[in-house]
Parts: structure tokens; sequence; C-alpha cells
């Protein structure tokens, strides 16, 4: 049966903050090991954060030195509803 427009998606929407570490990761010829020593960690365990958590459930600090080794900008926005 082809799939209509009221099937739910096949995936979830992208999560930009893991895209671009990704990205700088890849582009940077980066290891795991490499981003982790800014933040006081071991590759294995930033690279098993990294799978299991989106990049905003991460520790506070070990994401801003990830982020600021990369040379990204974060941007907390708070909305009420």
């Amino acid at each position: 049966m082809p799939r209509t427009k009221m099937d739910r998606p096949r995936y979830p929407p992208i999560n930009n903050l893991r895209a671009a570490i990704l990205e700088r990761k890849f582009v940077g010829n980066l290891s795991w090991d490499d981003l982790a020593r800014p933040a006081g960690m071991q590759g294995d365990a930033l690279r098993k954060l990294a799978s299991r958590k989106p990049p905003e459930e991460w520790p506070v600090k070990v994401r801003n030195a990830v982020c600021r080794h990369l040379d990204i900008r974060v941007n907390v926005n708070v909305t009420g509803e």
C-alpha cells in the first residue's frame, strides 16, 4: 500500500546541534578522543554519551567544552506557552 500524507514520518526530525557536532568532527578529521580531551573525558565515554543522548541532555560542562572546541555557538532559548 502506498504511503500517504497521513502516515507517520519514518524518521524523527534532524537534531541540528548533533548534526553540527558530527559535521565539524568529520570535516576536521577529529576522533572522539580529540573531542573528549577539552571536556576532561575519555573518548569512549563521549562516544557512548553521544550515541545515547541528544547534546541538549549532555552535562552542560561537557556540551559547552565540546562546542567551544569546535567553534559552535550554543544559544539557549526559553519559551513559555
